[in-house]
Formats: C-alpha cells, structure tokens, sequence
C-alpha cells in the first residue's frame, strides 16, 4: 500500500495532472488522503443495506460488473479510497461568499472531477501494470446514480 499512496501523491503534485484549471499552477486539491479495505468488510452491505439494495454495489457487485464470468469472494478484493481535500485557499474563498459558491469552488468542482477521474485511470492502470486486476466503479458501463428511498440522490457507488 505504500508504494501505491507514494505513487498517488507524486502523481497529485505534478501540476499536469492536479490543477484547478487547465494550465494553471494552482493545484485543485491538496495532497490526497489515502485508505484500503477489505472487500469483505461489513461496512460495504451495510451502506447496501442502508443506501439502496436495488442499485448499490458493494466491491463483489462491482467486480462482477467489472469481470463478468471471472469468480472472486469478497475477501479476496481490496478497496483503495481517498480524499481529495480542497485546497486553503479555495476553503479560504469559499467563507467569504454567502449566497453563490466561491469561483475557485467552482473551479475546483468542475476541473477536480475531472483530475479525479484521471486519478482513478491512473491508479487502475498502475495496477494493472503490475499485474492485479483493478477497477475503478465509476469508471465502469454499469455505473450510475439512482434515487434512494432514505437519502434521495445517491450513486452505484
């Protein structure tokens, strides 16, 4: 795990892949919090369980989606999470306004999904080059938001 968080945050302070827009120098989040669990943990049906049984993907379910025909018991996969915390300055930016979101709020929404997004090819391809299956849920066909009859809006994953 430790050699996949340095990779995760060398590749987060290059610039080219973390910036708040393109070209800017200004990163889109500070360094990323990172986390593993395992795919058996009882967290996974419990957010099944509690957000929606119809359309939550525990990693079993994402797996399958993911490797169909391809067996797997859930305590044989591993979850890699993170956080992508905003930056001081954009938090800074964020307390000063009241009625509209901040510009660097939204400029880290928008272009931070997208170096989000990267980052999830990035990691699953960094696994795959070293031989492990991976995927990344949202990347996948399947995936989606749906309306769950707790929360409301809510996704697969």
């Amino acid at each position: 795990m430790r050699q996949i968080m340095e990779s995760v945050r060398a590749w987060m302070s290059d610039r080219a892949n973390n910036a708040i827009s393109p070209g800017s120098s200004e990163p889109a989040f500070d360094a990323p919090l990172l986390g593993a669990a395992s795919g058996d943990d009882p967290l996974f049906e419990w957010l099944k369980n509690d957000i929606g049984v119809d359309f939550y993907w525990t990693p079993l379910d994402a797996w399958r989606a993911a490797f169909p025909g391809e067996e797997a018991r859930a305590g044989e996969l591993s979850v890699i999470a993170w956080v992508l915390p905003q930056t001081a300055r954009t938090r800074a930016a964020h307390r000063k306004v009241r009625e509209m979101p901040a510009i660097e709020w939204s400029m880290a929404r928008h272009f931070g999904e997208m170096v989000n997004e990267n980052l999830r090819r990035f990691v699953v391809d960094m696994l795959a080059g070293r031989g492990a299956r991976a995927l990344a849920p949202t990347l996948l066909p399947g995936w989606g938001r749906a309306v769950s009859p707790r929360y409301g809006f809510a996704s697969r994953w």
